[in-house]
């Protein structure tokens, strides 16, 4: 079965550390307090040796940050600076905008949300129906969900093929997307485009395993179960339906 995506991990604030004793910290040491602060994200990324410093958005001026688009932020600067052939690698953010312009109900919306459609299983938090560990007392919420969003059910809007369009001109560094519908990689594989640049932040649709012992099973396996309103394990004998003919 599907793993859900994990919760972020717990972090506490670390002590005090004079000029004389500053050195860069170990990974052992770093902060654990509740969420991840821009501030234990600098120290990890230092700790790894991946960055000297990272600068806050605000301490770059915002004219000089809008000279960048001859002054205008908005889509067609944007576009025109692309065009120029001055921009060589873009990173694409995506999020759930994308997934509600293609009919997927979002989270929160009072009534329509899918939030509101779990409310019978009384969960503590409506983000625990993403934890692993609630997962794993109570996974009729998260099979719930997994039926109403499963692939096949939606599928990408023109929006989702900018970032394969950007792929196919090389002008792709990075593709990050915190929707778990796979219609990124659905866009992306429609286009062509493959997935070495696609990373999905909270998981998705296609990779499919048991999150006690690890066996691998197709997704129509857990289609079989989720449909029937089951919950899928290694254990239960619904049969899937036979894979696609190759033709």
């Amino acid at each position: 079965m599907e793993q859900p995506p994990a919760s972020p991990p717990d972090t506490q604030d670390s002590p005090a550390v004079s000029q004389e004793e500053e050195q860069e910290p170990k990974l052992s040491e770093l902060p654990k307090q509740e969420g991840m602060s821009p501030e234990v994200v600098r120290i990890f990324f230092t700790a790894l040796g991946m960055i000297a410093e990272i600068p806050e958005p605000d301490d770059i001026d915002e004219a000089q940050r809008l000279s960048v688009l001859n002054g205008q932020a908005n889509v067609k600067a944007v576009a025109e600076r692309i065009r120029s052939g001055k921009v060589k690698n873009v990173v694409v953010m995506t999020g759930a905008g994308l997934s509600v312009a293609a009919g997927i109900p979002d989270f929160r919306s009072p009534g329509a949300g899918l939030y509101s459609q779990l409310q019978k299983y009384n969960l503590p938090r409506p983000e625990d129906i993403f934890t692993l560990s609630y997962y794993k007392k109570k996974p009729e919420p998260f099979c719930k969900l997994a039926q109403e969003i499963f692939p096949g059910k939606y599928h990408p809007t023109r929006a989702h093929f900018l970032a394969p369009l950007l792929a196919q001109k090389g002008l792709l560094l990075r593709h990050y997307t915190q929707n778990i519908d796979n219609l990124d990689a659905i866009a992306h594989q429609t286009a062509g485009s493959d997935l070495e640049n696609l990373i999905e932040a909270h998981g998705s649709f296609r990779d499919v395993h048991c999150t006690n012992c690890s066996k691998q099973h197709p997704l129509r396996w857990l289609r079989a179960h989720v449909m029937r309103e089951m919950v899928p394990r290694c254990d239960t004998m619904v049969p899937p339906p036979p894979p696609p003919s190759e033709s």
